[in-house]
């Protein structure tokens, strides 16, 4: 008995032994085959670029994993042929699967899936339903879904819900969607409650009022924020007496909560607070001296970014009001209330911080109007620093009488470029002030000179400021700039030409000037059509696009010869990649990155499995020092802070550009995302949150977040410098 059973428990051991060698050769070969499948995926999204019939398989394939990708890659890559398979995928057995297809159509953004969404939405009680929200945010779709959905018991679909409203509110029923909104500011949940009151910046409404104004006594910061912000949108009294009964009650929170709800106060005083110095206005002079007083005490705050946000609130106020001529010479003369904040702004232009000075000078300028010009002058001729000079060529071009001469000499070549910008801006302004042709031609002169500049910023700055200059000579420029070959910036400028002769339209084939051989108009229209011919044929979809439509909005080709913009998808080549950025990447195990700033230091914990490519041109970077004394170049408070431009005005880069790897990962504080100017142009620039930004998602690639030091980037202001390395 005990050696029949011995015998037969070792057939049962051999047999499973034998069983498992099978799976695991089994298992072996699925891994392998998907991990290939991964590869090329991978090497297709590199190439923008996918077979039809190979990534529909891989759809339906019958590994749950590799459908997963597969209709990843088909949304960032733009894959709309098939859009048919992808909502067929809205009902895969796998839910993951499923979720996956509704974000991807989301990417691809044609309203050909927005019915799909909209029926799984109201009719699923599962993730999905929240997932069909989160797709329908970025689909053209008139919202009547997404009002039903913010009834919804589940407080992650209402949330997702209102997300999305806020995203399309300008095609919804404005009617329905403000009525939703009374309702939702009853909401309880402080997770939906302030996407509501987001939603409310969108549309202004003076019903809202009364619903909005008791949030800005919440005890929730997030919901207090946009309630402050939802209240500036709706520009009557009822909002800014709110406002102000908000502020008065802003001292019992604490110091860090004080600064981040009064920068949201502030900016609504900004853009309300012209009503209560209405001379006409019912407000009393205690209402006022709130006002003014809010403004200048957070001016005198630490916080720059407090400091900046209540100075440039002071520079608002003044778009409504004119002065007269006689204030110039009499300061007597204005109002009290410009007396006052005009001295406050004076005090902080001598601030040691760089931003705070330059709002100073900018808010100043306003309050004091063209008797600031002579002081101002003065300043330019102290040899001032190049950040001090961009705000007063900005004030310039506002307040002062005669300031072309000036203008025109900061925009030549003898200065740095974003003293050259801040020029080109005030030339521009300023032909939007000026009604003599004389002054407008010189203003034409020296945009057109710009346009020709080799630095391709200055070029195409000066390029988009001639849409307002419908002349010859602007063809010429921009015909000639078509042409330049540029080392880097050649999509920024053929863009900036398209744009520029969009806007100005019909009246491009209007353009004579008496005296000229005959004929030579019609040369000269023929090359710009040219142009537009070869940006049907361009390597970037961006060009290729606004070819069409500019050549709609100019008329100067027959339709016949404009082609649809699904030819103009379709005919796309496979992408290019650079040299010089490292090797196409699938999913790895990324390391973290400090962060060394003048104000401390942060971690950035990489995310290596959602962006492996970003993840790996990031590291590649940083083992290059490429990051090394770079500086944060753009700081927004309780937006984003930005770096990672070599160039440090925002235009910069690695020297080539990277595919957008948007995944579903959400922009919450801390998230660390690519900077780009459109699908698949980012590159060197990242930003991290400051808080929750819901806009962002599925259109920045998230790659990371700040897992330790997030008071350091707080802290961070425009121009700190920085230097990464990676962690072991």
């Amino acid at each position: 008995m005990m050696n029949s059973f011995r015998s037969i428990s070792m057939a049962t051991t051999a047999l499973t032994l034998l069983l498992a060698l099978v799976l695991s050769s089994g298992c072996s070969t699925e891994s392998t085959e998907r991990g290939h499948a991964f590869e090329t995926l991978a090497r297709w999204e590199d190439q923008r670029f996918a077979p039809e019939d190979s990534l529909l398989a891989m759809i339906q394939a019958k590994d749950a994993h590799v459908r997963l990708r597969a209709l990843r890659s088909a949304g960032l890559m733009g894959q709309r042929s098939i859009i048919p398979a992808m909502i067929e995928a809205l009902s895969d057995p796998s839910e993951t699967v499923a979720r996956q297809a509704a974000f991807s159509l989301g990417l691809l953004g044609d309203q050909t899936a927005t019915k799909a969404l909209e029926a799984i939405l109201e009719n699923s009680e599962s993730e999905l339903q929240l997932a069909a929200a989160r797709g329908l945010a970025h689909l053209p779709n008139e919202g009547q879904a997404l009002l039903v959905a913010t009834g919804s018991d589940n407080p992650a679909v209402t949330a997702a819900a209102w997300d999305a409203l806020r995203n399309i509110s300008d095609q919804a029923d404005s009617t329905q969607l403000v009525a939703a909104m009374v309702t939702g500011l009853e909401e309880n949940t402080a997770d939906v409650l302030w996407r509501v009151l987001r939603c409310a910046e969108r549309l202004p409404a003076p019903e809202l009022v009364p619903h909005l104004a008791s949030h800005v006594s919440s005890n929730i910061i997030q919901v207090r924020v946009h309630a402050y912000r939802a209240l500036a949108r709706q520009n009557n009294l009822a909002a800014l007496n709110a406002v102000l009964l908000g502020v008065q009650n802003e001292k019992r929170t604490s110091q860090q909560q004080h600064q981040r709800t009064l920068i949201a106060a502030c900016r609504a005083l900004g853009s309300l607070g012209f009503q209560a110095f209405n001379p006409e206005g019912s407000f009393s002079k205690e209402e006022c001296n709130i006002l003014t007083e809010t403004l200048i005490s957070a001016a005198g705050q630490q916080n720059t970014h407090l400091a900046a946000t209540a100075l440039a609130a002071m520079e608002k106020l003044t778009d409504t009001f004119e002065l007269p001529p006689e204030a110039a010479r009499q300061e007597s003369l204005l109002p009290v209330w410009r007396i006052r904040l005009g001295r406050s702004a004076h005090s902080h232009m001598s601030d040691e911080s760089p931003v705070v000075r330059a709002a100073a000078i900018r808010s100043w300028a306003a309050l004091r109007g063209s008797g600031s010009t002579d002081q101002l002058r003065h300043m330019l001729a102290q040899s001032p620093t190049p950040h001090d000079v961009e705000a007063i060529l900005f004030a310039l071009a506002r307040v002062a009488q005669d300031p072309l001469e000036v203008l025109a000499d900061f925009a030549g070549n003898d200065h740095q470029v974003p003293v050259r910008v801040a020029a080109l801006e005030g030339l521009h302004h300023l032909g939007t002030r000026l009604d003599h042709s004389e002054d407008r031609e010189l203003i034409l002169d020296n945009l057109t000179r710009a346009a020709a500049d080799a630095d391709f910023v200055i070029a195409a700055t000066a390029i988009g400021y001639l849409s307002g200059y419908p002349h010859r000579l602007s063809l010429v420029a921009m015909s000639e700039a078509w042409d330049t070959v540029y080392p880097e910036g050649e999509a920024e400028i053929k863009r900036a030409i398209l744009s520029t002769l969009e806007t100005q339209g019909s009246a491009v084939v209007e353009l004579k000037r008496s005296g000229l051989p005959e004929g030579l108009e019609d040369h000269l229209l023929a090359i710009i059509a040219d142009m537009l011919r070869q940006g049907f044929d361009s390597s970037d979809l961006r060009i290729r696009l606004e070819s069409r439509t500019t050549a709609q909005a100019t008329n100067l080709l027959p339709n016949n010869l404009i082609p649809s913009e699904e030819s103009l998808r379709a005919t796309m080549t496979p992408f290019l990649r650079s040299p010089n950025q490292p090797p196409v990447r699938t999913a790895f195990d990324a390391p973290k990155v400090r962060c060394i700033t003048d104000r401390g230091t942060f971690v950035i914990r990489l995310d290596g499995n959602n962006a492996p490519n970003t993840c790996a041109m990031f590291t590649d970077l940083i083992q290059r020092g490429f990051y090394d004394d770079l500086t944060f170049h753009r700081v927004v408070p309780d937006f984003v802070v930005q770096g990672g431009d070599p160039r440090g005005d925002g235009w910069g880069g690695p020297g080539y550009t990277i595919r957008s790897e948007w995944n579903r990962s959400r922009y919450e504080r801390a998230a660390v995302g690519i900077a780009h100017d459109g699908k698949d142009t980012g590159g060197s620039q990242f930003f991290v949150t400051l808080s929750e930004q819901p806009h962002l998602n599925g259109r920045y690639t998230v790659f990371g977040e700040v897992v330790k030091g997030m008071e350091i980037v707080d802290l961070v202001q425009q121009g700190d410098h920085f230097r990464l390395e990676i962690l072991p």
